[in-house]
């Protein structure tokens, strides 16, 4: 003795195009959308080919997010292949089945959160302005974000590697103090780092104890032990920290 049951067909998540061919009716359970997305159910001949309207399940007018709702259709006129447009879900059930039911294959699906989730946040990260956490909110009207993908921007480049010494010139000599730069074309106003060593690597540095009043020809001014002196460079001492 045959039940309903076996002329009934599970046939799972139908956003994905199912084989209808053998079965004249179907339940169908809509779970999720977007406002103002009308449901509809399509038909095609083939599986991946260009499907057309079929029935409208929910109106542009009646769409919302968290629409759950349930529909008995007669397919009997559709073509061979069916799937939902316009939900986040839709569960179906083939009724009416000529076919062995124990031989239709059953579309997996996602159950949906019931949120309305943006696929992808861009943002650029300032990196020169960065002085504290920054927060990624989803776009307006957003729920939240699958993911974000963030960009960073006007990344400065490494830390200091060379130093470029400067001394006072004494006939062909140029002697201590000895000072450097992070520029060998220094501005006015760039902190100098002293040495107390002779020439050559310092035995200790000192930062931004001097600063540079004037750069001209070359050759800068600075105020040292109270005076007003001029550096000529000295690329003999310069300081490489990649050697």
């Amino acid at each position: 003795m045959k039940t309903m049951l076996d002329k009934c067909a599970v046939a799972g998540d139908i956003t994905q195009a199912i084989d209808r061919r053998s079965a004249w009716s179907c339940a169908i359970t809509v779970i999720g959308g977007t406002e103002s997305t009308a449901v509809k159910l399509q038909s095609c001949e083939t599986a991946d080919g260009t499907f057309e309207d079929f029935k409208t399940l929910i109106t542009s007018a009646e769409a919302s997010a968290s629409q759950y709702k349930g529909f008995v259709v007669d397919i009997s006129g559709a073509s061979n292949f069916i799937k939902v447009v316009g939900a986040t879900m839709a569960t179906c059930v083939l009724g009416d089945c000529d076919a062995d039911v124990k031989k239709f294959a059953i579309k997996a699906g996602e159950i949906p959160s019931g949120a309305d989730l943006e696929n992808n946040k861009a943002e650029t990260i300032d990196v020169s302005t960065y002085t504290e956490p920054v927060e990624i909110e989803p776009t307006e009207g957003k729920d939240g974000m699958k993911k974000a993908t963030i960009t960073l921007s006007n990344i400065p480049s490494g830390g200091v590697t060379n130093l470029y010494a400067w001394g006072v010139q004494s006939g062909v000599f140029i002697t201590n103090p000895i000072m450097y730069s992070t520029s060998d074309t220094p501005e006015i106003g760039d902190s100098l780092i002293t040495s107390s060593g002779e020439s050559g690597a310092p035995a200790y540095i000192t930062l931004g104890k001097y600063t540079v009043e004037g750069y001209s020809d070359g050759k800068i001014t600075v105020s040292y032990n109270e005076e007003s002196i001029e550096l000529v460079r000295d690329s003999s001492d310069d300081i490489d920290f990649n050697s």
